[in-house]
Parts: C-alpha cells; structure tokens; sequence
C-alpha cells in the first residue's frame, strides 16, 4: 500500500545516500546540501568523517616523518 510519506522518504534516503558517496570521496559535501549551518551536516554524517581522519592522520605524520628525516640529514 502506498504511504503518503514513502515518496518523501525516498527522496531523503537518496539524499543521504549522495550526501555520504560525496564525503567519500572527499568532495564538498556542505555545499552540495546547501546547508546554512555546518554543524546540521557534522551532526548528520559524523560518523562517515571518521575514515577520513585517519587518512589525514596518517599523511600528517608520514609528512612529519619525511620532515624529521631529511633535518636529521641535514644535521647529520
């Protein structure tokens, strides 16, 4: 039976799932949602940020690490 919700329910079930391919791949997801407020988007799709962080962890020190290594070169 067809709900009266169910059409706008699929249309926001899209909408998140764009919303999170788009943080995914690292795109700019405020934008596409036009949002006014950033922290309804951080609220919503935190969870999607997590791996996100970590690959920027893990270039932070890889890029920390190069730096340490060519100072101690130089040093040397």
């Amino acid at each position: 039976m067809f709900e009266a919700n169910s059409f706008a329910d699929t249309l926001h079930d899209f909408r998140n799932t764009a919303a999170s391919l788009v943080i995914s791949a690292g795109a700019n997801v405020q934008a596409m949602l036009g949002r006014a407020s950033a922290t309804i988007t951080l609220d919503t799709y935190a969870d999607l940020f997590d791996d996100a962080l970590e690959a920027v962890a893990h270039a932070l020190n890889s890029l920390r690490s190069a730096k340490l290594a060519r100072v101690a070169q130089l040093e040397g």
